[in-house]
């Protein structure tokens, strides 16, 4: 028994630290979890759909000019 079991210390220390460590992380991804916290999640404006649709040829001229209009008001 060198050192008196100081050795055993260092090892419970590490651990319990660890272990708080684990708790805190885990209780901070379910706190943004829970609030909905989306980062890089974009979503594309009505206008940006509304152009999609128009490249795609799934509406006309005439339907992306009236949509702009009532987008911009």
């Amino acid at each position: 028994m060198n050192g008196y079991g100081w050795d055993m210390v260092g090892f419970g220390l590490l651990h319990m630290a660890l272990f708080w460590g684990l708790i805190g992380a885990a209780i901070v991804i379910l706190v943004r979890a829970a609030r909905g916290d989306r980062e890089g999640v974009a979503v594309p404006s009505k206008l940006t759909r509304l152009e999609e649709r128009y490249a795609r040829g799934e509406i006309d001229r005439g339907e992306f000019e009236r949509g702009k209009l009532d987008i911009e008001r």
